[in-house]
């Protein structure tokens, strides 16, 4: 989904919307690494739409927060270019021949009351990115989660949207299918969206809860510790030009 439980996204809520960081980098596919036979090709957001189930022990109310467990599955419909918002052709997503583009995802976590919903917080979440070359290939691992940096999730009241999700990982890329800015643990994937389909949620124990929903993933290369400290060096150093040029004057 890569997520789950609502307001977030890998579940993508009140607001109708993904949102797209602004920092959001551009990344390359290349279908030719799975042996698919179209180009390689720039995006900047790929669209997803998953489900889930989660189970939660806890008291009634959940007062202290219920711990709950998640496992779930998001198929990939689409890409987006480096506006992030036109789609990309020919890219050979879900064609024959071509590819499937798929994540299995499993996470545990903690859900507190809210208002009149529930907020899920994520305390583990892992991920792997898988295709299968059409028609009728080998399946093959193309990227795995190395870990959480952050993830939550809401269900809103009755009358609401039934909710959103925001889920960040650290993802690693496998042989070549993506490429781009993916540095080892320094690059995040970003999901986000919004859950459509909510049953047998409630703040209390409970056993096959189910989410829909759709969102988007965008990769943030991290930088590394050496390209901050560069930064960092030559933003001092034009805070001391100016500086100079301020008492030249």
């Amino acid at each position: 989904m890569l997520s789950t439980w609502v307001k977030t996204g890998l579940a993508v809520g009140a607001l109708a919307f993904v949102t797209t960081p602004a920092w959001a980098d551009t990344f390359q596919v290349n279908p030719s690494a799975i042996g698919a036979p179209q180009a390689s090709f720039t995006a900047g957001l790929a669209d997803f739409s998953y489900n889930a189930t989660v189970n939660q022990s806890g008291p009634t109310g959940c007062a202290t927060g219920c711990s709950f467990t998640e496992t779930g599955h998001a198929s990939f419909s689409g890409f987006k270019g480096a506006d992030f918002i036109t789609p990309v052709l020919n890219t050979g997503l879900n064609q024959s021949p071509g590819y499937t583009l798929t994540g299995d995802f499993t996470a545990t976590g903690i859900a507190t009351p809210e208002g009149t919903g529930i907020k899920a917080t994520f305390n583990t979440f892992n991920l792997t990115l898988n295709t299968q070359t059409q028609p009728g290939g080998a399946n093959t691992v193309v990227a795995q989660s190395s870990g959480l940096v952050s993830g939550e999730a809401h269900i809103f009241g009755p009358d609401l949207a039934k909710g959103d999700f925001h889920v960040v990982l650290k993802l690693n890329p496998v042989g070549g299918f993506l490429s781009g800015p993916f540095v080892l643990n320094l690059t995040n994937a970003d999901f986000a969206g919004n859950n459509t389909n909510i049953t047998g949620f409630s703040l209390g124990a409970f056993t096959g809860g189910t989410i829909q929903g759709s969102g988007d993933l965008s990769i943030h290369a991290v930088p590394e510790p050496a390209s901050l400290l560069l930064l960092g060096s030559g933003m001092a150093g034009i805070a001391w030009y100016r500086r100079r040029q301020a008492h030249a004057v």
